[in-house]
């Protein structure tokens, strides 16, 4: 690509990165705006008393720990200060973060560190009046459910998006004719057939790893689209969202040179320096409002195939 041509298409996708900003900026409306986060809280809040239910109101954390790890993120909100994961993974070495999320039971060994670790970071000003059973209680867990909720909203929204998103790739494919194939580690080329998709697979990269990738396109000779979807909820948010895409363009193209394509499929507000960032690195950039365009590529792609 030439200097000329890389200008070209950054200025082109300057003009579709402010349409996706002032269409994320109209879409902050109070009413919706209020509604999810409201919903946010009240999961929140679910989570709060979930945990206090299990641990017989914080009375035994330990052996609630052994049970399930998920626990954790109401327990660490109840700390002064609320500790993050890594936070309170180097507050107690033995802990494993991934038990949070996936709700494994902790191992006798990391339950009774933790327990110990919340025992020594709690907030007594709401710990004691949920262990008492006080007329304060209500109050505290309304107080934790904000905390966590305030920590996740953003979080929530953008996940809830992107799942919209994907799914209105996975809508395109599907009229355009593509066939789903069942999800399943990408490891050589044409291991997708042209018109063929996955959606939510693993990619084999050069030291053995593997990246997910949002939507895996089988292209004509023996070449894949890796397309990444990503949300932004602002500009400084979106330098995380887009290293993403280049860390994984980086090691697909180690591994698989031409014959895998990367792409980027944007929504949301990013910073103006994104766009080139990514086409300076060989990356395809589409736009959810514009998914049109997406359309053509795949089409001219199939054009080449056959001329």
């Amino acid at each position: 690509m030439t200097k000329r041509d890389l200008e070209k298409r950054v200025e082109h996708h300057q003009k579709r990165r402010a349409e996706a900003e002032e269409a994320y900026r109209k879409h902050l409306e109070p009413d919706f705006e209020g509604e999810a986060w409201r919903q946010t809280v009240a999961d929140a809040e679910q989570d709060v008393l979930t945990t206090l239910e299990g641990t017989h109101d914080l009375k035994d954390v330990e052996a609630a720990l052994g049970l399930t790890g998920a626990h954790m993120l109401a327990l660490r909100f109840l700390m002064a200060p609320p500790l993050s994961q890594d936070q309170f993974k180097l507050a107690c070495p033995e802990w494993q973060k991934g038990t949070e999320k996936s709700g494994r039971p902790l191992s006798p060994k990391a339950a009774r560190a933790s327990a110990e670790a919340f025992e020594r970071w709690q907030d007594h000003e709401r710990t004691t009046p949920i262990r008492n059973s006080d007329e304060n209680q209500q109050a505290a867990v309304s107080a934790t459910a904000h905390m966590i909720a305030v920590n996740t909203y953003r979080t929530v929204r953008r996940m809830r998006l992107a799942h919209e998103q994907e799914q209105t790739v996975v809508d395109l494919l599907l009229h355009l004719g593509y066939r789903r194939q069942p999800s399943q580690l990408v490891d050589e080329p044409g291991a997708l057939a042209e018109d063929e998709f996955m959606h939510a697979t693993q990619f084999k990269t050069a030291d053995g790893s593997t990246h997910e990738v949002d939507v895996a396109i089988g292209l004509p000779k023996r070449t894949i689209l890796a397309l990444e979807c990503k949300v932004s909820n602002d500009k400084t948010n979106s330098v995380k969202r887009v290293n993403d895409v280049l860390k994984k363009a980086t090691a697909w193209k180690r591994q698989w040179g031409k014959f895998v394509v990367t792409g980027a499929l944007l929504q949301g507000v990013f910073s103006a320096k994104e766009p080139r960032r990514l086409l300076e690195e060989d990356v395809e950039v589409f736009w959810s409002l514009h998914l049109d365009e997406l359309e053509e590529w795949l089409r001219e792609q199939r054009k080449c195939s056959s001329g």
